[in-house]
């Protein structure tokens, strides 16, 4: 009887004990719960508000731009008045193509770039830029805007550019290629028949 009563006893000792270390187990968790939706309700906030910053910041650039006739990344004085106040775009540029498509992104690229580009070095000025659609759908949507847009295009060794580089343009005379065809007009304009047969297919 007695050792009974004994057994009983440590039984219910036992007993106590589990259910404190499962109460302290459970205030745990409720505790990393309440930590984790603080951080998510943190993040979401911050995510709206970059949302926010990025949208104010593209309308600002917008008329930036349309003011000075110019992107404020590529603005002759733009480097002389960082300089004189010790400064940097602190950015980068890194959402310089912010609300931008990807096929006015690439025609900004191509019109400042100092030299032809190849497919993947325009790839790598987009994503420089802030522009994340997958590379194929890039592709599609550089093939479209270099379709519509004249004096840009796919040059015969492969890359992009804007018609003052390829290769026997004059200054009078300026030359693209589509597909295997070259076209040449005396401003720099596209030809009507350069838009029927034009093929900037992106490889």
């Amino acid at each position: 009887m007695l050792e009974h009563i004994i057994m009983n006893d440590g039984d219910a000792l036992q007993f106590t004990a589990d259910e404190r270390f499962r109460e302290t187990l459970l205030v745990t968790f409720l505790a990393e719960e309440e930590h984790l939706w603080k951080a998510q309700a943190d993040f979401d906030n911050a995510r709206y508000a970059l949302e926010v910053a990025r949208r104010k910041y593209a309308a600002v650039r917008d008329m930036v731009t349309k003011e000075l006739g110019e992107s404020p990344y590529e603005f002759p004085q733009a480097r002389e008045f960082l300089d004189q106040r010790g400064r940097e775009f602190p950015t980068r540029g890194s959402f310089r193509f912010y609300g931008m498509t990807p096929g006015d992104a690439a025609i900004d690229v191509l019109s400042h770039a100092h030299h032809p580009l190849t497919f993947q070095e325009l790839i790598g000025r987009l994503r420089a830029g802030g522009i994340e659609t997958e590379e194929s759908s890039l592709g599609r949507a550089i093939n479209a805007a270099l379709l519509r847009r004249g004096g840009i295009g796919k040059m015969a060794d492969g890359r992009y550019s804007t018609t003052k580089y390829k290769a026997g343009a004059t200054r009078n005379s300026r030359q693209m290629v589509y597909g295997n065809e070259a076209t040449t007009t005396r401003d720099g304009s596209e030809p009507h028949h350069a838009r029927r047969i034009r093929r900037n297919v992106v490889t």
